[in-house]
C-alpha cells in the first residue's frame, strides 16, 4: 500500500515539455508489471494534443464519442482500456490549434505571432473535463476557434456538434480548469480506477512533476525521463523541503521537473534500451532493472 491508502503510486514526469518519452515508458512499465502478475492501473490525468499535428485524433474522437489524443489512444490500444473507462484514465483533455497567421503576416507582426505560439493556453479550442458524476463534459472555446484558419475552424465545429460541446469563453474555461472542483474530480477519477490495483502508474503533463499539485500527497516515487534516460526519485521529506524552497524563488514554476528535482539526489539513474515498439520496450532489460528498483523502495 502506498501513501494515503492508495496503491503504491509512481509518477512518470518529463525533464522537457515535449517528446521526453513519458507515454511509451508509462505503458511499457504497466505491461511489464502485468507480465509479472501484478494488478496495475494507469492514469494520464491531464493531456493535450494538437489538431494540426495529431489530426487523425479528430476522427478518433468522433468515432469514440469523447475528445482524445494519441496518448490516450495508445493507452486504449496497448493496454486494452475500453471506451467506457477512457475518461477516467484521462479525465482532462485539451485540443490545441494555432490561430491563422494571415492577420499577422498582413500586419507585419511576425515576431508577435511566433511568441504567441509559445502560450499553449491561448490555443485551446476544445476540451473535455469531468462533470458532476465524472462523466465527460465537452467545451468549445469560442474566442479561440473564431481565430482558426477557415478549414480547421469548420472541422473543429463539426467535431463540437458531434460531441455536443458547450460554448465557453477562454478566460472562463481557464478559471474552470484551475478550480479546486476540477482537481477534486480528477483525484476521484484516479481513485476509481485504482481500487483493485497493487500499483498505479501516473503519467504527468508536459514537464510538470505532477499533473495536479494535490498528487504530491499520494506519489511514492517519481520516474523522470529524458530521451533514452530515466531517473528515480523517492517522494521524501527532503524532496518536499526542496520544492518548498524552490517555490519561494520561482512560485508555481518550482513544480516543473527541472526545478523540483534539482536539489535532491536520485535513487537510480540509467539509460533505457532503444525499442521499435512498446512491447519491445516492456521486455527490455532496462525496464526490468527500473521496476526492480521501484519495487524495492
Amino acid at each position: 500500500m502506498g501513501i494515503g491508502g492508495m496503491p503504491r503510486t509512481w509518477c512518470v514526469c518529463g525533464l522537457v515539455p515535449h517528446d521526453s518519452g513519458k507515454t511509451w515508458l508509462s505503458i511499457a512499465m504497466a505491461k511489464a508489471l502485468e507480465r509479472q502478475g501484478l494488478a496495475v492501473a494507469v492514469a494520464k490525468p491531464v493531456a493535450g494534443h494538437s489538431a494540426w499535428f495529431q489530426r487523425a485524433t479528430l476522427r478518433y474522437s468522433e468515432e469514440t464519442g469523447i475528445l482524445l489524443g494519441e496518448d490516450l489512444r495508445a493507452y486504449m490500444t496497448e493496454l486494452g482500456i475500453d471506451r467506457d473507462r477512457a475518461h477516467l484514465v484521462n479525465p482532462v483533455d485539451l485540443l490545441l490549434a494555432p490561430p491563422s497567421a494571415v492577420p499577422a503576416i498582413q500586419q507585419g507582426s511576425l515576431s508577435s505571432y511566433v511568441a504567441m505560439l509559445e502560450d499553449s493556453a491561448s490555443q485551446i479550442v476544445m476540451a473535455r473535463v469531468p462533470g458532476d458524476s465524472l462523466e465527460p463534459r465537452h467545451y468549445l472555446v469560442r474566442n479561440t476557434v473564431s481565430k482558426l484558419p477557415s478549414a480547421m475552424r469548420e472541422r473543429i465545429l463539426r467535431l463540437a456538434r458531434k460531441l455536443q460541446a458547450e460554448e465557453i469563453d477562454l478566460s472562463e474555461f481557464l478559471s474552470l480548469l484551475r478550480s479546486r472542483g476540477i482537481e477534486a474530480k480528477i483525484l476521484k477519477c484516479v481513485e476509481s480506477i485504482s481500487l483493485e490495483s497493487e500499483t498505479l502508474v501516473v503519467e504527468s503533463f508536459n514537464d510538470a512533476l505532477v499533473p495536479i499539485p494535490s498528487m504530491l500527497n499520494i506519489v511514492d516515487a517519481f520516474v523522470m525521463c529524458a530521451v533514452g534516460s530515466v531517473a528515480i526519485y523517492r517522494n521524501s521529506e527532503a524532496l518536499r523541503r526542496a520544492i518548498k524552497l524552490e517555490m519561494t524563488v520561482r512560485g508555481d514554476e518550482a513544480l516543473r521537473a527541472q526545478f523540483a528535482l534539482s536539489r535532491v539526489k536520485p535513487v537510480l539513474v540509467t539509460e533505457i534500451d532503444f525499442a521499435n515498439t512498446i512491447d519491445e520496450l516492456a521486455s527490455a532489460r532496462s525496464i526490468a532493472h527500473l521496476l526492480e528498483s521501484l519495487l524495492s523502495l
